[in-house]
């Protein structure tokens, strides 16, 4: 595997001092890594429920709010907050998520179809360059097709 790690000297030489001590590089690192991963679960987890603690709040809001005028139905905003931006960027960097894909990430994509949840959870985010977010929705559209002639035919 080619490898076009960049690491400071600084960081060489420390972890040179700790295999010099007979410290195992590869387990402390496994380590680290692992954590790193468990502290971004927990704060997916902890961004998901705000998002639907809130999606809640406003739908009650909502609700009570229009209840004499059916006709007008606000949307919930598309923005997407900065802690889960930075969730985001924390898991995937600067890059777009598709693995095999090293252009830089343009986008926002929901997985999981904003129309239809109201939130944005960091779980069913991903970060996609231009072209992988066009084919993602390309997929979507395709993917809607289909199920409206199944439901039209059955």
């Amino acid at each position: 595997m080619k490898s076009n790690l960049k690491i400071d000297l600084e960081v060489l030489e420390k972890i040179h001092e700790l295999q010099e001590k007979g410290i195992d590089i590869n387990k402390l690192l496994m380590e680290m890594l692992a954590r790193r991963e468990e502290k971004l679960e927990e704060r997916k987890d902890d961004a998901a429920r705000k998002a639907e603690l809130a999606s809640v709040k406003a739908k009650t809001v909502r609700d009570a709010k229009y209840v004499e005028s059916a006709s007008h139905k606000p949307k919930n905003s598309r923005y997407i907050s900065v802690y889960v931006r930075r969730i985001l960027r924390e898991e995937f960097g600067d890059k777009c998520s598709i693995p095999v894909c090293k252009r830089q990430a343009s986008q926002i994509h929901h997985t999981q179809r904003f129309a239809l949840s109201g939130i944005h959870n960091p779980q069913f985010l991903a970060p996609l360059c231009d072209d992988h977010h066009k084919i993602a929705h390309s997929i979507d559209v395709k993917s809607q097709g289909v199920r409206q002639m199944a439901i039209s035919s059955g």
